[in-house]
């Protein structure tokens, strides 16, 4: 198998990374424990720095930005900011700066001030899924193909097309199946480019989860899962379930488990995936029977498993045994779906799809709403103020002031714990403390004017670039790039493979062009670029591809050579290939009337136990090749006919030598000398007298024909009725098949 990778696109904004714009509204929660329950102390914007990974969420209504604890499941950092995202927000977390994607823009923000930091545009028009994990974040753009790393230098790279639903390892490695091939992508961490290099053998369709930390394919035909190795796909394991094309798996396992989700009768399997081992006895599979609805999910804490309805918007979790753990629906006036996910504290957030209810999912499986405010309270427009009772930074221990100080203000939310008496502060160190706050807390700013309009920059990368080979030539496709405030002037695609290299040009409104004059059997990778009055901006790549002679039908066998045996019922047969028209051949197919396509491997085949006879026997031989790209093509057929008479069937009978046997006092009694020809050669039959005598009985009897198809019934049956007939029919037991004889007459005395 060949590498395939992608491009790596920078996906800076229009705004210098090193500049920050000013805060357009901002919150911070975190102060010092205790001290600022009861003192009404605050932290410094710098306390922002030891936030819990917890998960952030944008309510688009109140343009307020969010950040959960999600250990208490409640708010404990806030901040406005404008703009209009569009209907499906999600927010995403890196080591320091935070990112808030909608459909048109992405907002960078720093968390430890919550900053504006800069714009970027997305990588296509589409809702990515977004994957907090190591070296990221990432947006994944599964229908572009596009995966846009977020840091200090983001990175767009393309996968070569379409891909499913990406899952992540521990060390940050993200998985998925590329759509229409029979590859895998992975990207490392620190990767620049999508490796497209694991084959999944037959090329089934299906999806990637992670068990045990390890990469597993789930082969939706074949019903199996795969581990994924070094070298490959590792050897199969049924999951002892049919599941269709669609099928929903969990991203993770369920303490060894994988939650299947079959969409067809809304039925969620734990299977036993743990080893994945083929010749383990697995336990099994738990079913777990959920009511009628639409389902997102599931997804996996580790420990748990949350499917939700769309339809109600309830959330319900199940341990790993299928038990059910907690239920709770989620209050949203929005119509859009809610948004289910996994944050980096492996607990599940549901975001309503406005962001002004969450539920939160800890890791044994229960659920708890999350307070979320509406608006910014009087005087926090410009930051400083403290919302609800925030948990201490870990260099700070917590201490209190005296009783006698002023009570806390009144906050909504579980109460916290309080520290040890003996840790309290004395009277004179608690108005120590408040006059140092009084002397460094700063004046509140004035609001800060709005930015300046955005300058154009260059174009960004064409999304979803890729290749197709031709003979010595290539189409190359792609989707329109980012303009970046001036329109686009044109493209330029240019390609390497073999030592050569070359470019060209196509206008701004081109979404393809065919590059010719590339060499047969040599592999090329395309990159195409934007340019516009500023520049010309990054290349995406497209998948390699390998340009060769156009495979077609292979041609009819020649020189068939028939030896047909009729009596025998068998022939051999006997041929010289066909041109192959660049495909490889696979096997040939040879017909023969009256049987079913037979599979030889060889030029030669010799057939037994051909049906018959038919008056004619054809035998017919066609060729079978296989493409490159593990299609097969069947060629014309190559026939002989060979003549199989149907033999006359005769029954003849006449009168034989005298007998006193079976005729009681009849003076001219004689045996019947008969035969029958042309029947059927080695088969049963029943021959039976009549006679027009009333007083002539014969039951007959069953006899079988020689392989001439012959019987001769010669002396068995007697006959000597003066004035009355005699004549046989002969019956095939196998068809019921009648013939009749002549007819023999004893004369009168």
């Amino acid at each position: 198998m060949s590498a395939q990778t992608s491009s790596a696109t920078p996906a800076r904004g229009p705004k210098g990374w090193r500049s920050r714009l000013p805060v357009l509204a901002v919150v911070v929660a975190v102060v010092a424990g205790v001290v600022a329950a009861v003192t009404g102390a605050t932290a410094s914007v710098d306390a922002m720095k030891f936030l819990p990974p917890g998960h952030w969420v944008f309510n688009s209504p109140a343009n307020l930005l969010l950040h959960i604890d999600g250990a208490t499941s409640r708010i404990d950092a806030k901040g406005g900011i404008s703009g209009d995202y569009g209907d499906r927000v999600q927010v995403v977390q890196g080591d320091s700066s935070g990112y808030v994607i909608g459909d048109n823009r992405i907002t960078v923000f720093g968390k430890s001030d919550l900053s504006v930091v800069d714009e970027l545009e997305p990588a296509a028009d589409e809702t990515p899924i977004g994957l907090e994990v190591p070296g990221g974040p990432y947006a994944v753009y599964r229908e572009a193909g596009q995966i846009t790393r977020f840091g200090e230098e983001p990175l767009t790279m393309s996968a070569g097309g379409s891909v499913g639903d990406p899952v992540a390892t521990s060390d940050g490695t993200l998985w998925m199946a590329r759509k229409g091939s029979p590859f895998l992508c992975s990207l490392a961490p620190e990767a620049t480019s999508i490796d497209c290099s694991v084959l999944v053998p037959n090329g089934n369709p299906g999806v990637m989860s992670v068990v045990d930390d390890r990469p597993v394919f789930v082969d939706t035909e074949a019903d199996m899962m795969h581990a994924v190795e070094d070298d490959g796909l590792g050897e199969g394991r049924s999951l002892g379930v049919e599941v269709p094309e669609e099928v929903q798996v969990a991203a993770h396992d369920v303490a060894g488990r994988l939650a299947v989700l079959d969409p067809r009768d809304d039925d969620m399997h734990l299977v036993d995936a743990a080893g994945l081992d083929p010749a383990a006895n697995g336990e099994e599979t738990v079913e777990v029977e959920l009511a009628d609805g639409e389902y997102d999910g599931p997804v996996s804490t580790g420990d748990a498993v949350a499917v939700m309805d769309r339809e109600t918007r309830t959330l319900s979790t199940f341990d790993a045994r299928g038990k059910p753990v907690g239920e709770k629906k989620l209050e949203s006036e929005s119509e859009e779906h809610p948004r289910i996910s996994r944050g980096q504290d492996n607990r599940i957030y549901v975001d309503g799809a406005d962001g002004q209810h969450v539920l939160v999912v800890d890791q044994d499986g229960r659920v708890s709403d999350v307070d979320v405010p509406g608006q910014l309270e009087d005087g926090e427009d410009s930051g400083g103020k403290e919302q609800g009772p925030p948990a201490p930074p870990p260099s700070s221990p917590p201490s209190s002031p005296p009783s006698s100080n002023p009570p806390p203000p009144d906050r909504s939310g579980p109460d916290l714990p309080l520290p040890d008496q003996n840790d309290l502060p004395t009277p004179d160190q608690g108005q120590e403390q408040q006059q140092q706050q009084q002397e460094t807390t700063s004046p509140t700013p004035e609001p800060p004017p709005e930015p300046p309009p955005l300058p154009p920059s260059v174009p960004g990368a064409p999304g979803n670039p890729r290749a197709t080979a031709d003979n010595a030539s290539a189409t190359v496709n792609w989707a329109v790039a980012s303009s970046n405030r001036a329109p686009i002037t044109g493209y330029t695609v240019s390609w390497t493979g073999g030592g050569q290299q070359g470019s060209l040009t196509t206008g701004p409104g081109a979404r393809n062009t065919r590059v010719n004059g590339l060499t047969n059997g040599v592999q090329y990778t395309f990159r195409v670029a934007a340019t516009n009055s500023v520049g010309t901006g990054p290349a995406a790549a497209t998948n390699p591809v390998v340009p060769a002679v156009p495979v077609s039908r292979p041609g009819a066998p020649v020189a068939l050579q028939v030896q047909f045996d009729a009596n025998a019922r068998t022939a051999a047969m006997s041929w010289s290939p066909p041109n192959m028209n660049g495909g490889t051949l696979s096997h040939y197919v040879v017909g023969v009337t009256g049987m079913g396509d037979i599979t030889v491997a060889g030029n030669t085949a010799n057939i037994t136990n051909i049906p018959g006879p038919n008056g004619n026997v054809t035998f017919s031989v066609r060729a079978v090749t296989t493409n490159p790209n593990g299609g097969t093509l069947t060629g014309p057929a190559t026939s002989r006919d060979r003549p199989d008479p149907i033999p006359q069937v005769t029954v003849t009978i006449s009168r034989g030598a005298p007998t006193d046997e079976y005729c009681g006092e009849l003076d001219d009694c004689r045996w019947t000398n008969g035969m029958s020809t042309g029947l059927p050669p080695n088969t049963d039959i029943h021959i039976q007298p009549f006679s027009d005598s009333p007083s002539y009985q014969n039951d007959g009897y069953t006899g079988t024909t020689n392989a001439e198809g012959v019987h001769d019934f010669s002396e068995r049956f007697a006959f000597g009725a003066p004035g009355y007939s005699l004549w046989v029919i002969v019956t095939v037991v196998s068809t019921g098949e009648e013939h009749r004889s002549n007819r023999i007459t004893v004369e009168a005395g």
